[in-house]
């Protein structure tokens, strides 16, 4: 409380080292999230201490200066979303918390389980996400329980429709609620949501599906009559890669107007992006091992359909001849497989050079500690795992026809392999490890391609 009239100004970012070099001043981590909270502030203190509204002004200082990032206007990493954090500000501050909600920002989102799986991973960070930084009231519909149940809670309102039918009378009140709650829209995630979309779009809820599976799985698990709703009843339907699209469409055969080729973003940030060396050090300490050892990295729920005994395999044939060489594989075990692993491992000399920490709450350290990824996945639509990788300049190499992601790694970012053949695999591990220039220059390249293209606001 100056003496003089104090006129609040805010800013979206600064970072003015271009016109300036070593005496530039940054304004680090900010977020439109973070510039909503600033300029809320600053709208409700400018409230309290100016009677006439004529003078209750706030000062943005944005003009659009690239040259000292001061700019107010779409970009490629956040695309509106400081724009429509500065609405939500004045919705916020002149007509209460309740303004988003009241004029029809809400959305459903439609999980099939809560279990701690990529799909699900990615609609808990959809649900923050539409939070966060685009003022949505998100209310989630869980088919299934799991342990993320209480993290979908933090961002959402949750209701579960486990043990029921998804287009029974429960799944018709829980459509019916959703409609007299004002809710118009919603995005449904895997096939599994087939049959709830289908309940929601009859009732006049536009609806939207994410597809992850692959054929085996919608075979595996029956799921033709979910796909068939799905091609049916919703309004678009979108795919990370073709290669997911194609079997897909030969289940339920989809009108083109309906298909949406997207890959997903990156929701992740790791905290060791440009501080690998730190994160190696560390890596090596956590694991117990001696610092000059390098590291082959798997991630990813235990089972058949991610490889993890071929990537047992190859960690045998490689550290049976390099005892500097250590595999460490991050996720928790599907048991028939666990059991799989164990006797591969049995009487090995070199077993404990494969290492299976378990499914990790936080995996930056890993990630960026590691000098390869290996993705063994049989099958996977378009694994977050690789672009978590190559996110920190960690190249990947995994198998050619195993899923979508084949087709970012063909821009120079990764190497394939002939399908399941782990001889070619060791080789190429072998070739990355002491091929250092190289492994760095695929790396770095990833890092460019994540950064450029998988914004998960954007997505």
């Amino acid at each position: 409380n100056p003496e003089y009239t104090l006129f609040r100004g805010v800013n979206p970012s600064w970072d003015n080292t271009a016109r300036r070099r070593d005496t530039g001043a940054v304004f680090a981590g900010n977020t439109p999230s973070g510039y909503q909270r600033w300029l809320e502030n600053a709208i409700q203190d400018t409230q309290k201490r100016f009677d006439d509204e004529s003078t209750r002004l706030v000062f943005i200082n944005a003009w659009n200066e690239w040259a000292e990032g001061a700019y107010l206007e779409p970009d490629v990493a956040y695309g509106y979303a400081y724009l429509q954090a500065t609405r939500n500000a004045l919705e916020n501050s002149l007509s209460g918390q309740a303004q988003a909600i009241e004029t029809g920002r809400k959305i459903i989102l439609v999980s099939h389980d809560g279990l701690p799986h990529g799909a699900q991973y990615l609609m808990l960070h959809m649900a923050r996400c539409l939070t966060q930084y685009f003022a949505f009231h998100v209310d989630m519909v869980v088919l299934g329980d799991g342990i993320l149940l209480d993290e979908f809670k933090k961002w959402a309102t949750v209701h579960s429709l486990s043990g029921l039918d998804h287009d029974g009378p429960d799944a018709n009140a829980l459509a019916n609620s959703l409609i007299a709650s004002g809710h118009t829209a919603a995005i449904c995630n895997t096939t599994v949501s087939g049959l709830f979309l289908k309940t929601m779009a009859q009732k006049g809820i536009r609806c939207i599906s994410l597809v992850h599976e692959l054929g085996n799985i919608i075979s595996e698990y029956e799921l033709n009559p979910h796909a068939n709703a799905i091609a049916e009843f919703a309004e678009n339907v979108v795919f990370a890669a073709r290669q997911v699209h194609e079997p897909f469409n030969r289940v339920a055969p989809l009108s083109e107007d309906k298909v949406v080729i997207r890959h997903q973003g990156n929701y992740k940030k790791n905290q060791f992006i440009g501080r690998r060396e730190e994160a190696r050090s560390k890596l090596r300490k956590e694991l117990n091992l001696p610092e000059n050892v390098r590291i082959v990295l798997g991630v990813g729920y235990a089972d058949r359909r991610k490889g993890v005994d071929l990537f047992t395999e190859a960690a045998l044939d490689l550290c049976a001849d390099n005892s500097l060489i250590y595999f460490v594989w991050v996720g928790h075990w599907e048991w028939n497989m666990q059991q799989q692993v164990s006797e591969l491992l049995e009487g090995q000399e070199c077993r404990d050079q494969v290492i299976f920490p378990g499914r990790q709450e936080i995996t930056d350290l890993y990630y960026a500690g590691s000098d390869v990824f290996v993705l063994t996945s049989r099958e996977d639509p378009f694994p977050t795992t690789v672009l978590e990788a190559l996110e920190v300049g960690v190249p990947v190499i995994g198998f050619a026809g195993a899923g979508g992601s084949e087709n970012l790694l063909k821009q120079g970012c990764g190497v394939l392999v002939p399908y399941e053949d782990v001889t070619e695999l060791v080789n190429e591990i072998t070739n990355l490890l002491e091929d250092i220039p190289q492994a760095d220059s695929l790396g770095q390249k990833g890092a460019m391609l994540v950064q450029e293209n998988f914004s998960f606001n954007q997505y």
